[in-house]
């Protein structure tokens, strides 16, 4: 069943919304659950990137929220610790944004998966032999 236009938004503004709430105690990796729950039940392009989306914007709200707003400036002290190099924190904020994209992703595509061999079998109208020769006509 591929979902109406305005399902997206709706999409969209609920992994927002679990994403945060689940990101601020701390627990990144319900990320895939939450894409895969959402992929099992929806399908379609739309679908996947308003999972996307709603992931990037909970991981930076999650993240701002827990740094206080001072993200830049824990990035910054995070890259230096990390390559001993001043100035890198924006490296931080990609790989992080990154982890994120890489975890709705997987966790959408177990989600699509699951749904996919949960579906019945192809109706026998599809998988019909040929008459008279002629090649069953494609839907």
């Amino acid at each position: 069943m591929t979902p109406a236009r305005h399902v997206h938004w709706l999409v969209l503004a609920g992994v927002f919304l679990a994403d945060l709430i689940l990101l601020l105690p701390g627990w990144w990796w319900t990320t895939s659950l939450v894409a895969g729950a959402v992929a099992a039940a929806l399908r379609g392009g739309r679908v996947l990137a308003a999972i996307l989306a709603g992931t990037l914007a909970g991981w930076v709200a999650a993240t701002a929220l827990r740094v206080r707003g001072a993200l830049g400036g824990v990035a910054d002290l995070v890259g230096a610790l990390a390559i001993n190099a001043p100035g890198y924190g924006w490296t931080v904020l990609v790989a992080t944004v990154l982890t994120a994209l890489l975890l709705a992703g997987a966790g959408a595509w177990c989600g699509a998966a699951l749904r996919r061999s949960l579906a019945p079998a192809l109706p026998a109208a599809i998988v019909r032999t040929p008459v008279r020769g002629r090649p069953p006509p494609l839907r």
